[in-house]
């Protein structure tokens, strides 16, 4: 595994656990108005990342529709 993969991998990461902070953050408030700007950075952290990862891996038109279905 060379690191364009862990970075990939990475991204990946973020994305898919971005979610967490919310979900505990409404658990402990009871309230599902409020919304936490952690998992929004950890998104757009990871939508980015994932954006050089397919830059880096040549794979940039397969990485575009990702990006714009989590924006």
């Amino acid at each position: 595994m060379n690191y364009i993969d862990i970075i990939g991998l990475f991204a990946g990461a973020c994305i898919t656990f971005s979610t967490i902070p919310q979900i505990l953050k409404v658990w402990k408030t009871k309230k599902v108005k409020d919304i936490s700007l952690k998992t929004f950075g950890i998104l757009t952290f990871g939508i980015v990342v994932w954006i050089i990862y397919g830059i880096l891996k040549r794979t940039f038109p397969s990485s575009l529709p990702i990006a714009f279905l989590y924006a």
